[in-house]
């Protein structure tokens, strides 16, 4: 026992006596101290095991990446990592020189297509009074189709980039060109990343934001070539976040991608997360065993519940009275790679400590002058 465990054990017999033996009873000081975490004994399958580790990533199509669609400025950021956004609300404002000239460019299509419209009903009224040719008038009427189609690439060319109608209309009522344009949410979501700052300078295409449904994750493990002709949609995943070996978690296999990765050596698995005691975020590592086929399914515990108590296996099972644990010996069946199948001694529901184990040993211990 390490000096560290050893004083928090001391600590522990102080604030905690020991009653029957085999019980330890604790207050609840002394439990938040000794971070005493406690969880369900819970069924689970054991059938086929092979070992897996992976990620925890957001689910696919359930994202979606705001880019820039040319060089310019960022002015103004309106939303924040975390917001709530709709389809259509303003996410930011950029300015832009190409902004600038494309908003001059619809300006000036639109005067010159008032002035070649002006000149081809003038033209009409000419020629019917045989004030000009036949020629002339079809001139005027080419020109004013010209016009109205330069216009409207004009038009199409902002709308293209963001341009609302109410936009272009408030352009076209100033009568001057800015080179400012809002950027707005193409759907519903969540502002997931920022990946840019205010005046921060964007090349065209670059990614701006990321917006998304948090709450949509999914589990990607990876598992050797030899073993994927095992694994079948709906097989069973047991997993823990790395360090996290209290966290009991499932999933269940969607599909494989029968392609092997050249750095890892391994084929990649999709598998939806189906419980987890604790929410997840993306980007947590994982180890567990996807279980192929129906097997076995008995009472089972996490690895971080056992503990080896002279010669023999134990978990600590909470009474009902509050801050009171049995050490109560217990027959393993096998490991699945995060939790141990319970042949005899326990029940399914009670709760057992998963967390704290340790330092609930050595009060024991020390209660019968042990080491």
């Amino acid at each position: 026992m390490n000096r560290l465990s050893a004083a928090l054990a001391t600590v522990l017999l102080a604030a905690a006596p020991i009653g029957a033996e085999g019980t330890v009873r604790l207050d609840a000081a002394a439990m938040n101290r000794a971070g005493v975490l406690v969880r369900p004994v819970l069924e689970r399958g054991f059938g086929e095991l092979v070992p897996v580790v992976g990620e925890v990533v957001r689910s696919p199509g359930t994202t979606l990446t705001v880019k820039t669609p040319l060089e310019a400025r960022v002015l103004d950021l309106l939303v924040a990592p975390g917001n709530p956004v709709r389809t259509g609300e303003p996410l930011m404002v950029i300015h832009s020189h190409e902004i600038h000239s494309l908003e001059g460019d619809l300006l000036s299509t639109r005067a010159s297509l008032a002035l070649a419209r002006s000149r081809k009903e003038a033209g009409e009224q000419l020629y019917a009074l045989e004030g000009i040719s036949r020629i002339e008038l079809q001139t005027r009427s080419h020109e004013a189709m010209a016009a109205k189609i330069r216009y409207e690439v004009a038009l199409h060319e902002l709308e293209d980039l963001g341009f609302t109608e109410a936009d272009l209309t408030a352009l076209l009522k100033r009568g001057h060109a800015d080179g400012r344009l809002v950027l707005r949410a193409p759907t519903d979501g969540v502002v997931l990343e920022m990946a840019v700052q205010s005046h921060q300078w964007t090349q065209p295409f670059e990614s701006l934001l990321v917006l998304g449904d948090p709450s949509r994750l999914e589990l990607h493990v990876r598992i050797p070539p030899s073993d994927a002709s095992r694994v079948g949609t709906g097989d069973r995943i047991d997993f823990v976040p790395v360090g996290r070996p209290e966290l009991s978690c499932r999933a269940r296999v969607l599909t494989s991608i029968p392609r092997v990765d050249p750095v890892t050596r391994t084929v990649a698995i999709r598998a939806e997360i189906l419980e987890t005691p604790e929410p997840l975020f993306p980007g947590v590592f994982v180890e567990g065993t996807l279980i192929h086929g129906e097997g076995r399914v008995s009472l089972s515990v996490p690895e971080s519940a056992v503990i080896r108590i002279g010669g023999s296996d134990y978990v600590f099972v909470q009474t009902d009275a509050p801050g009171s644990f049995d050490a109560r010996p217990v027959v393993l069946g096998r490991f699945n790679g995060t939790r141990y199948e319970i042949e005899r001694g326990i029940a399914a529901g009670e709760q057992v400590a998963v967390q704290g184990v340790f330092l609930l040993k050595s009060s024991l211990l020390q209660s019968e002058g042990g080491e």
